[in-house]
């Protein structure tokens, strides 16, 4: 592996042409890179974890609407408030 990788460097070394040089190294980090299998969830465990996404999903919207609707009581309120102090 060592000796390979001299002869690399020397290689590239000669080379004139820097995008030959950096198609090159593209290649070997690609090359380099493993792939991870990934395993397939089947069954239950499939079922359980699309509808813990959908459920985190819906209750995350509903908290976003919640805080929304807070928001929108509160600026009516001061606007109410104005409204009276102005009359």
């Amino acid at each position: 592996m060592q000796h390979e990788h001299k002869d690399l460097i020397l290689y590239l070394c000669k080379l004139k042409n820097f995008a030959e040089i950096y198609n090159i190294k593209i290649k070997m980090k690609k090359r380099s890179k493993q792939k991870r299998s990934k395993k397939n969830d089947t069954g239950l465990k499939k079922l359980a974890k699309i509808t813990s996404q959908s459920l985190s999903s819906v209750y995350a919207g509903y908290k976003k609407n919640q805080k929304l609707k807070k928001l929108e009581n509160a600026r009516i309120e001061k606007i109410s408030q104005k409204k009276n102090l102005s009359s």
